[in-house]
């Protein structure tokens, strides 16, 4: 699979062409040496972080990577329909939404989710996802 098929068009930074600017949801993204700026905000450009934001399926990251990918996308938006805060969560049949997103979001309480349908979408098979460890390197994900 070449690197192309590899990049998050739903969850990840995308290229603005008209603009020329990177961007997470709709909100535009720089680069300062490795370090990313998202609305004022600097976060560091780990490895981990960089694998969250652009790879369908990231590995090696660690919790604090995850922690700083989630709040980038809850700034933007990014995992909402059309980057709206009011508009319903964009649920897609990723690998990503389903093991790092959604357990993210549940857990945080973004979303609420029954027994019954939580049993039913798998989430209680990935409960282990939602316990995480800050200084895991979560590579098998």
């Amino acid at each position: 699979m070449g690197d192309e098929e590899n990049f998050d068009r739903y969850h990840g930074i995308t290229h603005d062409w008209i603009g020329e600017k990177l961007k997470l949801g709709n909100t535009p993204i720089t680069l300062e040496e490795s370090d990313l700026i998202l609305d004022n905000i600097r976060y560091p450009g780990t490895p981990g972080l960089y694998e969250l934001l652009f790879k369908k399926d990231p590995r090696g990251y660690k919790q604090t990577d995850l922690e700083h990918y989630m709040d980038m996308l809850k700034r933007t938006n990014a995992y909402r329909r059309n980057f709206d805060s009011n508009l319903q969560i964009q649920g897609v049949n990723t690998f990503k939404y389903k093991t790092i997103i959604r357990p993210y979001l549940v857990k945080h309480n973004l979303i609420k989710v029954s027994a019954e349908g939580a049993s039913k979408r798998g989430l209680f098979r990935n409960r282990h996802l939602l316990k995480l460890d800050p200084d895991h390197n979560h590579s098998n994900m």
